[in-house]
């Protein structure tokens, strides 16, 4: 009787030290599983992760931002951050303080993009277009900076303070530009020397006295002043060739004041011009 209950007691002491170990080496197992657990769920949610709030200072490489609990962050940007302002490209000048900002940042914490929106101030550039497009403005300015300007549908053109076309303002042009950022200008102001008026075109008769490289050397038979008048490849001959034209030949001869010949006219006869 004393034996059957030694060995009852025995067995369940066996059992009880089997249970023990099969749970301890269960917990064993478990823990280098939750050992292993992968942890990249919250270095994904960093890759992806926006910080918005208002621009209290742009830096070269940072930007500072107010969020709307007041606590301020400093963000370090990318060497080749992308930046919009009122969704168009823009240098990081463009974004000022008061600009409410978004800022999307990687895996190593600096900014990747900002994305602002605010009211950019109007800038005025002055100085001599280089290149003129439909769409665009190459402006040197008066600090020799060489800038383009965008142009669009709304853009107003004036030239010495009156309405003008954009084919107007040519290179050479002194112009006036007012734009913000990287909008589209406002307005371009051009200033266009007024062109001197064209001297007046007289004809002169007279006898051929020499011809040369320089011109057709003529008495006029009206006071008989011995003038020279010039030739280029635009003067234009009738009545004759100009290797017809010889000292002695009586000629007509349309010219502008001071400039090449126009027209030569061989007059036919001797008499006097």
């Amino acid at each position: 009787m004393q034996s059957s209950v030694q060995m009852r007691r025995t067995y369940r002491y066996a059992v009880a030290i089997c249970a023990v170990a099969a749970l301890t080496q269960g917990a064993a197992v478990a823990l280098p599983v939750a050992a292993h657990r992968p942890q990249h769920a919250p270095e994904l949610a960093a890759r992806s992760s926006v910080e918005k709030g208002i621009v209290q200072t742009v830096g070269r490489n940072g930007i500072r931002l107010r969020a709307l609990d007041g606590s301020e962050q400093w963000i370090v940007l990318a060497a080749r951050v992308s930046v919009r302002v009122n969704d168009l490209p823009s240098p990081l000048s463009d974004v000022r303080r008061g600009f409410v900002a978004e800022v999307s940042f990687g895996p190593r914490g600096k900014g990747l993009s900002v994305s602002a929106y605010g009211t950019v101030p109007l800038t005025v550039e002055r100085g001599m277009v280089e290149l003129a497009t439909a769409t665009s403005l190459s402006i040197r300015t008066q600090q020799a900076r060489l800038i383009l300007v965008n142009i669009g549908p709304t853009t107003q053109v004036s030239v010495n303070g009156a309405p003008a076309s954009l084919t107007q303002i040519v290179p050479g042009t002194r112009v006036a530009v007012g734009h913000r950022g990287a909008a589209p200008a406002e307005r371009i102001r051009a200033v266009v020397p007024p062109t001197p008026p064209a001297a007046p075109t007289v004809t002169d008769r007279g006898r051929v006295t020499a011809i040369d490289d320089a011109g057709l050397t003529i008495r006029r038979g009206r006071d008989g002043a011995v003038i020279l008048i010039a030739i280029d490849g635009a003067t234009q001959v009738e009545g004759g060739t100009l290797g017809g034209v010889t000292p002695g030949t009586r000629v007509a001869i349309r010219h502008a004041e001071g400039g090449p010949a126009k027209l030569i006219t061989i007059l036919q006869g001797t008499g006097s011009p």
